[in-house]
């Protein structure tokens, strides 16, 4: 991204302007790392965070939750949150209020989303958005850090898919190695499995 805040230094060499533009950054010192530098991020009063790369998949009628974290961008920041989601579907509770007292300070709100007879099948879309004395904000904060790169970070949509699948189930139970990073079982017990995990040694 962008820096969000720039000089521009306008150097006079021989009657020529040499124009030197320089984001403005935080430095700060750690004690094993030395002098360290973050950009200057402009942040709204609260961020809203959904779970990153979830899909919420209802293989029935069964509720899922959806955990929403809320983060104060400012001290003192006050208002509502929901969820908004497509016709045929419906989530408990319908709105949230909230107070946030200091900055950074975070709240995780749990909605039951579900669809209902008329919801169609495929994919469709959630969207959390709070709302503060009457403007809504729906975008969450990623921060990138690793050694190697400037620090960044992303402002990216509070937004999730749903999908509804007609799918016909059998069995009911379901024992499973796992492999690294691997997200199966999770899409497992999303359309109605119960999921054992088991172990290489657990095998014969």
């Amino acid at each position: 991204n962008p820096a969000a805040v720039g000089v521009c230094f306008i150097v006079g060499v021989n009657g020529t302007r040499i124009f030197y533009p320089v984001p403005v950054q935080y430095k700060h010192t750690d004690p094993v790392l030395g002098e360290l530098y973050q950009p200057l991020t402009v942040v709204p009063p609260v961020l809203v965070n959904l779970p990153p790369a979830r899909s919420y998949v209802f293989a029935d009628a069964q509720p899922r939750t959806v955990p929403v974290t809320l983060r104060a961008g400012r001290a003192g920041v006050s208002g509502s949150l929901a969820l908004a989601l497509p016709a045929g579907w419906k989530c408990e509770p319908a709105t949230v209020p909230f107070a946030l007292a200091a900055k950074d300070e975070e709240l995780t709100v749990n909605f039951q989303v579900q669809p209902l007879a008329g919801a169609a099948p495929g994919r469709a879309e959630l969207r959390a958005t709070a709302t503060v004395a009457g403007q809504a904000y729906a975008r969450g904060i990623q921060k990138i850090e690793y050694p190697h790169i400037p620090t960044q970070f992303l402002f990216p949509e509070a937004v999730a898919p749903l999908v509804k699948l007609e799918l016909k189930r059998r069995g009911q139970n379901v024992a499973y190695l796992m492999g690294a990073g691997d997200e199966v079982p999770d899409a497992l017990r999303q359309i109605g499995y119960t999921v054992t995990l088991v172990k290489p040694e657990d095998l014969t």
